[in-house]
């Protein structure tokens, strides 16, 4: 294996008659964390659907969609526990049809920052932050003689 790989292991070892064998083991952090990587993705992945519903609904609401027609009813009855706790922070302006909703706006910040605090807490809690190499040296006995390794 090359030095270039994320994760190598190189032998070295002394013939002149040393029993003393150096191992050198160097792992790269993005292999050894690709785990607390994917858990972040899938954290970000999480929010990402809730932010894009949010913003369908604002968009819906905005152009006055009914709310009798099948999507826009699923969309409200997802998003209206996820709207709820930033209802009553601002008016909603309203013409004609169009509803203005400043809260899912609001929403959509705040679900941002969570998401983002949460996929950070994973890391710091998670992911490993220690050096990239060891090195191990092993004596190893054998019975050889020095006029073997000398022929």
């Amino acid at each position: 294996m090359s030095n270039r790989d994320p994760m190598y292991q190189e032998t070295i070892v002394d013939h002149r008659g040393s029993d003393e064998v150096e191992s050198v083991a160097v792992s790269d952090p993005s292999t050894r964390n690709a785990g607390v990587y994917r858990l972040q993705e899938a954290i970000y992945f999480l929010f990402a659907i809730i932010e894009v519903l949010v913003a369908i609904r604002f968009g819906l609401r905005a152009f006055g969609a009914n709310s009798e027609a099948s999507f826009s009813a699923a969309i409200y009855a997802i998003t209206g526990p996820l709207v709820a706790p930033f209802n009553g922070i601002f008016g909603q302006p309203q013409l004609s049809q169009s509803v203005f909703e400043p809260q899912s706006i609001l929403a959509i910040i705040v679900y941002a920052l969570v998401g983002w605090a949460v996929a950070k807490l994973v890391w710091l809690l998670m992911a490993d932050t220690r050096g990239t190499a060891t090195t191990e040296k092993h004596v190893i006995r054998s019975e050889r003689r020095d006029e073997d390794v000398a022929a």
